[in-house]
């Protein structure tokens, strides 16, 4: 290599001296046809040698091609003795010779680094991570770097001359279009793009430079594209990792306030209701519902809610097997859906499917509440439609279910331990007012006052056994709204009621409208008062029953087994009672006998 740029300056001199020679040797053997001194071969001579070696070694050539002239074609031939005439010719040929050569050397200098830097300029583009191309007015390509070329496919070569429209696929072309019009009237341009390549989506942005003449005019726009996949992809990520950690905070937000509530003796309505809050909460949601399992029938009765969901509230029933919820019960693990209206998977009854056409959260995901391998419930939470609830939001979910359930459980035992202890009370309340008082009224009245309370029923009722009727009557009632109902006869075996009258026992139902044991007049009086699930227990002395005891709800709220021990509990308070007034009754009977015999 050191050789060989070495000899490049020798060559060069070679050629300076082998130039004249050329020219001398191609016209001396035409001398005799030529009329006049050979200057041109000599010109071109110093212009090759001014071209490829320089100003200097076209001035050696310059100075050979001078004495070849004067030697061998001006007079005397052979003598360098020069007229005067023919001196001025070969100072003028001279000068020209010079400044033909200076000229030519010049702009032999100016190609050489313009190829010099246009290859430098190659190379830096071509290495550039970065696509560059030029396009002149009429939208074809005067200049694109390699990587550019490779992108589609091509070579450099091959991409310039060609029309955009050319080169880039149509869709792609229908995208840059109006930003290339818009660099081309003279505004720069700053656009995003998006590629499909193979294993995901590459994401660049595009900068229109518009390219100016010397008069203003645009002659063409100099696009450079940048990858910035990698850029978007780290955005993506730290989005990503900001709401991982958001859902955390609130995760454990939701944990430190649940285990607050698992501190402090709320009821079971007032947990419910947190528990709603707190789910919207972490799962950005627009409604949550929070369910109980009822014992008896399975059904799911809401505790509490957010958010707009049409018709249905709190105390409502959903059946159960319904909804994202029986699903979720049913399976045991957590059940999502972007439509809930519209997927296969969960079963809507008519009933259900009315009140859920109301409402337009209809994204759900639902998640069965466990304690110590008991379902004891769920909650739901809904938003927009088609929102795909994700591996987060179902971690969230039951993260927050497993504190949820035991909060629920909690507030659970503490509601019955408190209802115990209030149940104890009224006991004790009611025995001192069957022991201090012999006025039935007054002691019934407050039975049926205690059922309504303890059976956390709407209403309450006793009837009384009317010989007159030979039936059952209604005595005593408590948050009743349809007026009076002691028209309506008790007959044994008809109705509900009258087979509590003929067996003995009590019996509950979840809808009294739609039991068909129902007699045609007490279903006009639940009708009248709005009623839906009903307990009536036996008032029973010895094996007689006297009377019976009626808690209802407007609900289908079902009442349970604890319902019906509380209710027979109070019955034998109100048998206590009737004993206690037919003995003081018998008693005053005996006394006034006794004492009309003692007038007598």
């Amino acid at each position: 290599m050191v050789m060989r740029s070495a000899l490049i300056p020798v060559t060069r001199w070679l050629l300076a001296l082998a130039a004249p020679g050329a020219a001398l040797g191609l016209v001396l053997p035409l001398k005799p046809l030529i009329g006049q001194i050979p200057g041109p071969p000599f010109v071109a001579a110093v212009m090759l040698v001014a071209w490829v070696s320089g100003l200097r070694p076209a001035l050696l050539t310059i100075t050979l091609s001078l004495l070849a002239l004067g030697y061998y074609f001006m007079s005397p031939v052979g003598d360098l003795t020069l007229a005067p005439q023919d001196a001025i010719w070969l100072l003028l040929f001279g000068a020209v010779a010079v400044c033909t050569a200076w000229v030519v050397a010049t702009r032999g200098k100016v190609q050489g680094r313009l190829a010099a830097s246009e290859q430098q300029l190659r190379l830096v583009t071509d290495a550039a991570p970065v696509l560059i191309y030029y396009v002149d007015a009429q939208r074809r390509y005067r200049f694109a770097n390699r990587p550019y070329a490779e992108h589609h496919g091509r070579t450099p070569e091959d991409v310039v001359g060609r029309h955009v429209s050319h080169v880039v696929p149509a869709e792609r072309y229908a995208v840059l279009e109006p930003h290339l019009a818009a660099a081309l009237a003279g505004q720069r341009t700053v656009f995003e793009a998006t590629d499909a390549v193979e294993g995901g989506v590459r994401h660049v942005v595009a900068t229109y430079v518009p390219d100016r003449g010397p008069r203003g005019t645009v002659r063409g726009v100099v696009a450079v594209i940048n990858d910035i996949t990698e850029r978007k992809q780290a955005d993506d990520e730290r989005v990503r990792l900001l709401a991982l950690e958001q859902a955390r905070r609130r995760e454990a937000e939701a944990a430190a306030e649940l285990g607050r509530i698992l501190t402090q003796g709320l009821d079971l309505d007032a947990v419910a209701q947190r528990i709603a809050e707190l789910a919207c909460g972490l799962l950005r949601t627009m409604t949550t519902t929070v369910y109980r399992v009822d014992p008896v029938s399975r059904d799911f009765v809401c505790l509490a809610m957010t958010g707009d969901l049409g018709p249905f509230r709190p105390g409502g029933i959903l059946p159960r097997r319904a909804a994202a919820v029986g699903r979720a019960v049913e399976r045991g693990r957590p059940v999502t859906s972007p439509n809930v209206l519209e997927d296969p998977d969960i079963e809507l009854p008519p009933g259900t499917r009315e009140w859920m056409e109301q409402v337009p959260h209809r994204a759900v995901i639902a998640v069965p509440l466990r304690v110590k391998g008991r379902i004891i419930g769920a909650f739901a939470a809904g938003d927009r439609v088609g929102r795909v609830f994700g591996a987060d939001d179902v971690r969230l979910a039951e993260a927050l279910a497993d504190h949820a359930a035991v909060a629920l459980e909690h507030a659970r035992l503490y509601t019955e331990a408190e209802e115990r202890r209030r149940e104890a009370e009224l006991a004790a309340d009611l025995a001192r007012a069957v022991n201090a008082s012999l006025d039935l009224d007054t002691v019934l009245g407050r039975v049926t006052a205690a059922a309504k309370d303890l059976c956390n029923a709407e209403l309450a009722r006793i009837a009384l056994w009317d010989a007159a009727r030979e039936g059952m009557a209604f005595r005593y009632t408590v948050g009743t709204r349809a007026g009076a109902d002691d028209h309506v006869p008790i007959i044994p075996g008809k109705g509900l009621a009258g087979n509590v009258l003929a067996t003995g026992r009590p019996v509950r139902t979840l809808n009294v409208l739609e039991d068909p044991g129902v007699r045609s007049e007490h279903a006009a009086v639940s009708r009248a008062e709005g009623g839906a699930a009903v307990l009536v227990a036996p008032i029973r002395m010895g094996e007689q029953v006297e009377g019976l005891i009626y808690v209802d709800n407007r609900t289908a709220r079902a009442f349970t087994e604890r319902d019906e021990t509380i209710l027979m509990r109070l019955a034998d308070h109100a048998a206590i009672a009737l004993r206690n007034a037919q003995l003081f009754a018998g008693e005053q009977a005996a006394r006034g006998e006794a004492e009309a015999r003692a007038l007598r």
